[in-house]
């Protein structure tokens, strides 16, 4: 056999390059793969960056046709003519940018506003804008409705003279045009809470501050018109019907027990009463002549019917009369308080034109006193007995005057209502007894 030394061995190295080259291949393959992945996620991440920038622009566009028809739409559908649509374009001229800009700084996992750290901020400043052309369009409906004074029943015009000054103004009454030194404004409150109405007078009458100064402007903010519709609150006092308060006093009376009352209204010749209970005996117990109002006489047999005495009819009927001036001058004790605003435009329209203002000493004497002189009353009598204005508080003795004006009117009221009634028109009585000595308790044929 031969001999090999192993120094002088031949061992290719084929294999190790084909290795090496093979690697290197892998390698460069592996480097190309990564490459071209890389430039895939690089491309993806373009195209989603691009697909979602034209989303935010989009969106944005979008955002604000959307921002800029709906800002026109608040004053269409708020009810303002062409005036008001101009005011409220002009003010939202311009703000489009800002939903825009707003949205692309709050949009995405790397929004601007996070770097910044102002989100929160840009968040309440977006949604107040998009939340503006609704708030607008509520600020018209509201302040239309509530300056709307002109179905009022009985109106006063003697209250709340700035409102009824911005009433004409945007109600484009005659000779209260712009050409005539008046207008309008729509503008965010200096408080940051929500839009004010400016009503502005440079010629001709102006609007009146809380001190009783002439200024040029009235302002009307969208919120506190808000409260005044959520509250059922009205910028006008409403003149309470006078009507509806003499039945309301009627009915919570009783006093003509088992009156039937519809549609707030009683219905005639229901119910019952006794009229002796309410009429004026002599100091002998007799039926006074001031208590007979009329008679006829048929076959001898004559019918009277009777005058009722103010008094009586007041100790029963007072209670009723009360829950009534409750809506009028409170009462701390149940939690209802005091409505002066009714109370003077009732007074203006109904009790002092009932009383035409003429002096009545027993009525002066109810409220200050039978001490004090004549001269005296008349003086205090003046100084209430006058048109009421919203300025001024109300003092404690316009309060009893009040008071008893009111009493007095549901007493007369209710006085009539059963002098007419059949019940007063029915009782019969012998006529040999039909003089001042008549007895009702012991010569009444049918009493």
């Amino acid at each position: 056999m031969s001999y090999t030394n192993p120094k002088y061995t031949y061992i290719s190295q084929q294999p190790a390059f084909d290795k090496l080259q093979k690697d290197i291949t892998g390698a460069a393959d592996t480097i190309a793969k990564k490459k071209a992945a890389e430039v895939k996620r690089q491309e993806d991440l373009l195209e989603k960056e691009k697909l979602k920038g034209e989303k935010l622009a989009t969106a944005t566009d979008g955002a604000t046709q959307t921002y800029i028809n709906s800002t026109i739409d608040a004053a269409k559908d708020g009810g303002g003519g062409p005036q008001v649509q101009g005011v409220v374009t002009n003010f939202f001229k311009g703000k489009s940018k800002g939903i825009a800009q707003l949205i692309m700084d709050t949009t995405g996992a790397d929004a601007k506003c996070k770097t910044d750290g102002d989100c929160e901020a840009k968040y309440a400043e977006l949604k107040r804008l998009q939340d503006g052309p609704t708030d607008v369009k509520a600020l018209i409906e509201n302040t239309l409705d509530l300056l709307d004074w002109k179905d009022i029943e009985n109106f006063d015009s003697s209250q709340n003279v700035n409102a009824l000054l911005a009433s004409n103004i945007i109600g484009g009454v005659t000779k209260y045009g712009s050409s005539d030194g008046y207008s309008y404004d729509l503008v965010e409150a200096e408080n940051g809470k929500g839009y004010d109405l400016v009503f502005k007078s440079t010629t001709g009458e102006k609007f009146v501050d809380e001190d009783g100064n002439e200024t040029d402007t009235y302002s009307l903010n969208s919120e506190r018109l808000a409260d005044f519709v959520k509250n059922d609150e009205s910028l006008f006092n409403l003149t309470p019907n006078e009507l509806d308060q003499e039945t309301s006093a009627l009915q919570a009376s009783n006093i003509i027990t088992g009156a039937t009352f519809e549609d707030g209204r009683m219905i005639a010749g229901t119910g019952d009463f006794n009229p002796q209970d309410f009429v004026l005996l002599d100091k002998n117990g007799n039926l006074s002549s001031e208590s007979i109002k009329s008679s006829t006489t048929s076959k001898g047999v004559t019918t009277y019917q009777l005058n009722f005495d103010d008094k009586l009819i007041r100790d029963r009927a007072q209670k009723g009369i009360d829950l009534g001036l409750e809506m009028f001058v409170g009462n701390p004790a149940q939690g209802i308080q005091i409505k002066d605003g009714k109370m003077r435009t009732y007074w203006n329209k109904v009790l002092s034109v009932k009383s035409n203002n003429a002096f009545d000493e027993e009525l002066a004497r109810n409220v200050w006193g039978d001490e004090v002189d004549v001269k005296e009353l008349k003086t205090k009598w003046g100084k209430v007995f006058n048109n009421w204005s919203t300025r001024d508080p109300l003092t404690a003795e316009q309060i009893e005057i009040f008071k008893e004006m009111y009493t007095r009117q549901q007493v007369q009221a209710i006085k009539t209502t059963m002098e007419n009634h059949v019940q007063n028109s029915t009782r019969s009585f012998k006529d040999e007894f039909k003089g001042t000595d008549f007895d009702p308790a012991k010569d009444a044929v049918d009493w």
